[in-house]
């Protein structure tokens, strides 16, 4: 087992995504992508906190399938917690964990997530790797056959070609907009992003807007964004970007969540706050009977 950080984080990406499809295609056959590609999703948000402690990578081998499951629902849980505008755009690669899962699958996912650890996916996002390659855009090609890609004109842009790309369409300054209508992952802004940051630039400032037809590739560009460090200015929809509407039903429906979502924070606000008004008046009942009773 090798799990040393490779020096080009292209072809460090490429090692992983062949890993993920070489076992998941050895423990469960063909279909279902969206379960592999979960499995490296959770594992790209993930960072190493505690460098004296027990790594990641050790403490996620020792889980069993189910406890797997439930450490990637957990992460889930805090991401769509702090993020509720992405949870339409990352539902195709985590429904999989939400709709009582056979225990088959689950046990297929912690072999993928043990052959992604072997190639060292938890060092390609400690080491800063991520920030330098699509790894998410690299698991989605790998995974998927050669005849499924080319019929969807879908291919991983190499990072040299991305840098090149982005640098010949220029980088935005801060609050600026960047669109790309055909997204796929998004490797494009993380170029684009990369060249902000080496100008002294925040991409967190900027407005990042962008469509594909494939509902998996949004996903991992929404995942993406969030490991990129992109802000929270970002709109992404599935769909033609030639339909005008596509952008704006997009736009209504991010608003709709972000508004269910502070109703949710306020509902549950407004609940503890009840709770611990109850809490004290029983206390103060308490007190007074207490007093009440004769000496």
């Amino acid at each position: 087992m090798n799990t040393k950080p490779q020096c080009d984080p292209d072809a460090h990406a490429i090692r992983i995504a062949d890993a993920i499809a070489n076992r998941w295609y050895t423990v469960h056959g063909a279909g279902h992508v969206e379960v592999p590609l979960g499995v490296s999703a959770t594992l790209s948000l993930l960072r190493e906190h505690d460098p004296e402690g027990p790594g990641l990578t050790t403490q996620i081998r020792r889980l069993d399938a189910d406890g797997f499951a439930a450490f990637c629902r957990s992460v889930w849980r805090t991401i769509i917690r702090v993020r509720p505008d992405l949870t339409h755009l990352v539902f195709p690669i985590i429904e999989w964990l939400h709709t009582d899962p056979a225990p088959e699958l689950l046990t297929h996912a912690k072999h993928v997530a043990d052959a992604a650890l072997d190639a060292g996916h938890i060092e390609f996002t400690a080491t800063g790797q991520s920030d330098a390659a699509d790894l998410l855009g690299a698991v989605l090609t790998v995974l998927r056959a050669d005849r499924a890609t080319r019929a969807r004109e879908q291919f991983y842009t190499p990072l040299a070609l991305a840098d090149t790309m982005a640098a010949l369409l220029g980088v935005p300054h801060e609050g600026e907009s960047v669109y790309n209508p055909a997204l796929g992952t998004g490797g494009l802004f993380r170029a684009t992003a990369q060249a902000m940051r080496q100008r002294g630039r925040d991409p967190s400032t900027v407005t990042w807007v962008g469509c594909d037809i494939d509902a998996l590739a949004i996903a991992c560009a929404a995942v993406n964004t969030l490991v990129w460090g992109l802000g929270p200015r970002v709109l992404l929809a599935v769909g033609d970007s030639l339909a005008g509407d596509v952008l704006e039903h997009a736009r209504r429906q991010r608003e709709e969540l972000i508004h269910i979502a502070d109703t949710i924070s306020l509902v549950t606000h407004l609940r503890a706050a009840i709770n611990t008004a109850q809490y004290l008046l029983a206390c103060g009942e308490a007190g007074t009977h207490a007093d009440a009773r004769p000496s």
